[in-house]
């Protein structure tokens, strides 16, 4: 190729958008009107009280994270004014949606040309017959986020945003252009792979729109990554008017280079109608890479037929700030870490994502599980079936020519959520799964017919005899299941008992853990972690156990962590509420630390990371330093540890992690960790300000700015980045110190044991795992401080409930167990004797799930300290956080 032309091939790639969209189209995002709820004359096109929005937009982007449960799903609507050029007569006109949520009803000039079903794939409308040309067109768009027991998904762990919240755009396209199909343009690229070549098939449909039948060539022609011309093969066809016209052309490519992850090579394929005499009427322009993807005897993964271990994430689509109304800068942005950690394969959960998404994973050699959002339960109608289909076809047809995807998906944990007519009836509930399967089985063969050269896939949760019973295990090529043992299960061993048994009974099927995970929030940490309790180490302790599982046994086809980043639950009550929080990386995508035991076990770049980098304000107690433990990520054998230029220790790696005693003093403390990797040498410094609590308070010479929190009923701490607070684990009282006296830590029964903390959001406060622990029948809290003049603030909040606790989608154990009201809970607080609180009732003064903060000041003139006194009238005291602040 010269090089003038292939100048015009870069620069018509600069200008043109992927997958078809051409030179004559463009976005129409900005300068929205935007009304939330519905209209009584929709030919009415004023709009001065409308908000000004450009695209992507959701509604939901606030009241999904507020207090008040449930969030507003409805109508909204959108309106543009658009001048379409009187020389655009001769053209069609086109309106393509890349995703709107969920039934979206387009109106041009009052004229209804369509109507779109489902949230999650995009669509497209001929909008010329409604359009007058030379003049300014009003574009109304209906949206309703609304429930639909005929839509899916009907129920699920993430947040059903709504609006307009993918990118829009308006095309002019020639009377005779490429067809569409399920809102796809209709040019479709298959592949086989053998004796060292590819076989291309080209999959085109041309319509032609318009008053005469024309003869046209179909030309497709195969580029290199700098767009030098491969190979070529082109077509003349007759299409009638007001026709439409398959065709198939085939190519071959001789010694291709093929796409993998660690060298995700792309073609670049460009598809032209042209006219007899040469004109370019339409082109379809994509990239292709070139791979094979099949199962072993024993399920497990090839591309290109060697054997690859598939370890990956799954990911939701949504932002702090922003709901699920991304710029593409963002979703580009969400791929990078997923390929920074070492993965190499990614769940699109639980709905097809943005277009740009899969774009990345094409440059970034992810490979990708795409799937429909049926999710906890069906409805049994033909309507339910019809749309589900159609969203299949959909997705399979709007993303099928993208290499990364190597699986499509339909369901996931379909019995868990069934309505309330199934449960307890074993005749309806076989019913209702006969039902499923049949679904299963027919959804399955839509697949195979519509894209045979990919996998199946389902995710199933733990229910492991339920869905075999139901005959779903053997439906799919590959089955995926959602396991949590150490989470919602307690047992982290569970799942290798649960590997052994699928394999046992389907040694032949790709198994893949579709989801694990546990929750962690950044502000709580614990030496002694355990379960539920959201601390970060107990998360790194969980994906230790899993990721070891996965990378050792050879029964594991693959696995997704759930999730990628912590995202958007309207329903979860958890440490923070409103969110899912057992990413790997936090709502805003700063790494948790579990990141880098994947990056650390999975890249091969060298890596040196000291843990909770994040956590730089601590505090401890003791005499002259206060030991606690260091972790550091790393992929080298050993690992040195310097504590303000001094060495501490040199330790092994253990499964990638290493850990050191460090002694603490106060003021600041300088951390560095060495190790060398293949001859280099890598370091990581991290610095904290530790603030040492004095381990006898009674001789000791406190400042002036003395301050001691503690977490009552709490084993971890507890972060308050904002304020720079770090609040301690609570201690028994012993002498000269602080600590509580009497009363029990606060447990709530689940359904299989119980678990430290109420599961419910606390109101007025972004601070909820403070109050979501207590000491409940408390009877004093004493602090043995010398002379002086100190601040008590006393932190209650009841985490007993009036009203039983609603049944959540999230919760994989069937039940929702409730705490019995305490309403009669009364009782007295008395300072070194004198009484501060009288008959304080916590849940009738304030409320359940509400905190009360109370502040009091206390002389200190002789050698009592500061004794706390709770004098229970009914039931018991309790009591959350306590501070002391010496004032002089």
């Amino acid at each position: 190729m010269n090089n003038c032309k292939q100048f015009w091939y870069v620069f018509l790639v600069c200008i043109l958008l992927l997958n078809g969209l051409n030179a004559q189209t463009i976005s129409i995002n900005s300068g929205w009107k935007f009304h939330k709820g519905d209209l009584e004359d929709i030919s009415n096109t004023q709009t001065e009280n409308w908000e000004l929005v450009n695209l992507p937009h959701s509604w939901n982007s606030e009241d999904a994270f507020d207090d008040e449960d449930g969030f507003y799903r409805g109508t909204g609507w959108y309106q543009k004014s658009i001048f379409i050029k009187e020389t655009s007569k001769n053209q069609r006109l086109f309106i393509s949606f890349e995703g709107a949520n969920q039934v979206t009803g387009v109106f041009v000039n009052g004229i209804a040309v369509g109507e779109h079903k489902g949230g999650y794939t995009g669509f497209r409308f001929d909008v010329t017959d409604a359009v007058e040309f030379g003049k300014e067109n009003v574009f109304k768009v209906k949206v309703d986020n609304s429930l639909n027991e005929n839509i899916p998904p009907l129920s699920a762990d993430f947040t059903f945003y709504g609006g307009i919240y993918r990118d829009v755009y308006l095309s002019h396209k020639n009377p005779i252009h490429f067809s569409t199909y399920q809102g796809a343009e209709h040019v479709f690229v298959n592949q086989e792979l053998s004796n060292g070549k590819a076989v291309l098939s080209i999959d085109a449909g041309v319509s032609n729109l318009s008053n005469a039948s024309e003869r046209i060539v179909v030309e497709t022609t195969v580029f290199n990554t700098n767009w030098e011309e491969i190979v070529s093969a082109s077509e003349k066809i007759k299409v009638g008017k007001s026709a439409t016209k398959d065709l198939e052309q085939k190519l071959v490519l001789k010694n291709p280079k093929l796409w993998t992850p660690d060298r995700p090579y792309l073609y670049n394929l460009d598809t032209e109608i042209k006219s007899a005499n040469g004109e370019v009427l339409d082109s379809y322009r994509t990239t292709i890479g070139v791979r094979s993807i099949a199962l072993d005897d024993n399920g497990i993964f090839l591309l290109n037929g060697k054997p690859l271990k598939l370890v990956g994430t799954n990911r939701h689509q949504d932002f702090e700030g922003l709901g699920n109304a991304l710029p593409n800068q963002y979703h580009e942005n969400d791929i990078k870490p997923v390929k920074e950690m070492g993965a190499n394969f990614m769940r699109m959960a639980h709905y097809p994502h943005d277009p740009r998404v899969l774009e990345m994973c094409d440059k970034y050699g992810i490979l990708v599980w795409q799937e429909i959002p049926i999710v906890n339960r069906i409805t049994e109608t033909d309507a339910f079936t019809k749309n589900s289909e159609t969203m299949l076809k959909e997705m399979i047809a709007q993303y099928r020519n993208h290499p990364s995807i190597v699986m499509w998906g339909f369901m996931n944990e379909v019995i868990l959520r069934p309505l309330d007519d199934v449960k307890g009836d074993t005749v309806r509930r076989n019913e209702y799964w006969g039902n499923i399967s049949k679904l299963t089985k027919h959804l399955n063969s839509v697949v195979k017919k519509e894209d045979p050269a990919r996998l199946t896939v389902i995710a199933n949760h733990d229910r492991y005899d339920a869905y075999e019973r139901m005959g779903l295990n053997s439906i799919t090529d590959v089955i995926g299941y959602n396991i949590y043992y150490g989470w919602y299960g307690a047992r982290f061993e569970d799942l290798d008992d649960f590997t052994d048994k699928i394999k046992r009974d389907h040694p032949e099927k790709g198994y893949i853990i579709a989801e694990y995970g546990a929750g962690a929030d950044p502000r709580i940490h614990s030496y002694v972690p355990e379960r539920f309790d959201f601390s970060i180490e107990w998360q790194q302790q969980y994906h230790a156990y899993y990721l070891n599982h996965i990378l050792e046994s050879d029964k594991v086809t693959g696995a997704t962590i759930w999730n990628l980043a912590d995202f958007g639950s309207e329903e979860r009550v958890d440490a923070v509420p409103n969110i899912n929080s057992k990413g790997v990386l936090n709502f805003d995508r700063t790494p948790k630390d579990v990141f880098y035991l994947y990056k650390a076990a999975l890249n091969e770049e060298p890596l040196v990371k000291i843990a909770s980098s994040d956590w730089n304000y601590r505090a401890g107690e003791g005499i002259a330093s206060s030991t606690q433990e260091i972790t550091v990520y790393s992929n080298a054998n050993e690992v040195a540890l310097f504590h303000n230029g001094n060495k501490t220790a040199t330790k092994p790696t253990e499964f990638y992690t290493a850990t050191f005693d460090v002694p603490f003093v106060n003021g600041k403390n300088v951390l560095k960790a060495v190790a060398t990797i293949n001859g280099k040498t890598t370091e990581d410094i991290l610095s904290i300000d530790f603030n040492l609590i004095p381990e006898n308070l009674k001789t000791a010479d406190l400042p002036n700015d003395f301050q001691l929190k503690v977490n009552v009923g709490s084993p971890f701490y507890f972060v308050d980045p904002a304020a720079k607070e770090i609040w301690l684990p609570e201690k028994a009282y012993t002498k000269n110190s602080h600590g509580y006296l009497g009363g029990t830590k606060y447990q709530r029964q689940s359904w299989n044991s119980k678990k430290l903390g109420s599961d419910q959001s606390i109101a007025l406060t972004n601070l909820d795992p403070l109050y979501q622990t207590m000491r409940d029948s408390i009877e004093g809290y004493k602090f043995d401080v010398p002379k002086g003049r100190y601040e008590i603030t006393l932190h209650f909040a009841e985490l007993y409930s009036k009203k039983p606790s609603k049944e959540l989608v999230y919760n994989l154990g069937d039940d929702a167990a409730s705490a019995v009201a305490k309403e009669d809970r009364t009782f007295n607080v008395l300072v070194n004797n004198k009484e501060y609180l009288h008959h304080f009732s916590p849940i009738k003064n304030h409320g359940e799930f509400t905190p009360i903060v109370e502040k009091m000041e206390v002389f200190v003139g002789d050698d009592e300290g500061i004794s706390i006194d709770f004098q229970s009238k009914k039931i018991g005291a309790i009591l959350n956080a306590i501070e002391l602040r010496k004032i002089n």
